[in-house]
């Protein structure tokens, strides 16, 4: 940067530092972010400056150009970095305000020129394929929740939820974090990751099941064979989801059939009222884990009919 006769290199390599993301969009969308926001607060800045006397002093320029920046940003989160330049501008001296803009704006501009070209680098990696990613671990970490809640409360085997519970709070957060950077400001949420976040949360039903349960669980004797029937075939279907191999809808409505069983068994048992309140429960819980499983079938065919019609 002092080769190519630009001062304010502090800011420069600041502004390089602070825009880098782990996916070229999302460096590509920090950096517009903070020239838009640099310009931003450069106006406010100037605006005071040369609005007050410079008698008056510093002190108020630089009080209302934070006011006024920090007014806009309320509008536009990303635009807080505009504070910077408007603090910068009104402290310059009072001959070459305009000066201090120029030079300051030129340096943010080079520094996020420099941030997008290491991260082309460093991160060669889209932002939508990085969604992808932690999309897919997500959706393991979800299958393996699900797996696990069934096979807890009908007793086939021992609770992992909080060995699962990090990995899909860490990998939900990071697609996300990656979907932001793929939507043009104002655009809906992936609908996939909701419809994921809706089966994680439908585990949760079948852990109140187990509570129920933990006191005796023989008193699923005569459902065992139907609970590991719709395990087999929820974990099935996820597989599919995620392998992209078979069309899941057939396990779905295998599903249907199994719980239908399972409710009437559950009702026409002659135990007494909270065994059959157990019994109810987990069949509860299996079809909201059925249900959401659904919704999140309907809404990758549902994105499978937009891609194709575009």
């Amino acid at each position: 940067m002092r080769l190519m006769g630009l001062s304010e290199i502090f800011v420069g390599v600041l502004s390089a530092v602070f825009i880098l993301q782990p996916s070229i969009g999302g460096t590509a969308r920090s950096a517009g972010a903070r020239l838009v926001a640099t310009l931003v607060g450069t106006t406010a800045g100037l605006v005071t400056l040369l609005a007050l006397p410079y008698e008056v002093g510093k002190t108020l320029a630089l009080a209302l150009s934070v006011f006024l920046v920090s007014g806009l940003a309320s509008f536009r989160s990303d635009w807080t970095y505009g504070l910077v330049a408007a603090v910068g501008i009104s402290l310059a001296s009072e001959v070459d305000p305009f000066q201090t803009a120029v030079s300051r704006a030129t340096a943010i501009a080079f520094g996020a020129g420099l941030g997008i070209l290491v991260s082309l680098v460093v991160w060669p990696e889209r932002s939508r394929t990085r969604r992808e990613k932690h999309f897919h671990r997500v959706l393991r970490a979800v299958r393996d929740r699900t797996d696990d809640a069934v096979a807890t409360a009908a007793g086939h085997g021992k609770a992992e939820a909080k060995e699962i519970a990090p990995r899909y709070d860490r990998e939900m957060a990071l697609a996300r974090e990656a979907d932001s950077y793929t939507r043009v400001r104002g655009d809906r949420e992936d609908e996939r990751l909701a419809a994921v976040r809706r089966l994680y949360n439908a585990t949760i039903i079948v852990d109140r099941a187990d509570d129920a349960l933990s006191r005796d669980r023989s008193v699923l004797h005569d459902m065992d064979k139907q609970v590991r029937d719709v395990r087999k075939d929820l974990s099935e279907a996820l597989d599919r989801i995620l392998t992209g191999s078979d069309n899941p809808r057939k396990l779905l409505n295998s599903i249907d059939r199994t719980l239908q069983s399972l409710t009437e068994r559950s009702i026409d048992s002659d135990q007494d009222t909270e065994a059959v309140g157990a019994r109810l429960a987990l069949t509860f819980g299996l079809k909201e884990l059925r249900s959401s499983l659904g919704a999140l079938v309907d809404t990758l065919e549902d994105q499978d009919r937009q891609r194709a019609h575009n």
